[in-house]
């Protein structure tokens, strides 16, 4: 963790054993890693192409406003 903290900068991981994702983030001078599920190379690339698009910054609020319009089409049916 230390060697990845002394980068500083933006960089995303992926755990192939445990097809995880890890995110690593500068937040307020400190590591922040986040998790996901890399369950197919296009889904990878999906990955690769938002972290790219912003720039090594997570798009929290769009996640949280995708994940709300998904539970309420889940709903509706």
């Amino acid at each position: 963790m230390a060697t990845l903290e002394g980068r500083g900068n933006p960089s995303l991981f992926r755990v192939v054993q445990m097809q995880r994702c890890v995110w690593a983030e500068m937040e307020e001078g400190k590591l922040r890693l986040h998790g996901s599920h890399a369950s197919s190379p296009e889904n990878l690339a999906q990955i690769v192409e938002t972290f790219e698009r912003e720039g090594g910054r997570r798009p929290v609020e769009r996640a949280r406003a995708d994940r709300a319009a998904a539970k309420a089409k889940r709903a509706k049916k």
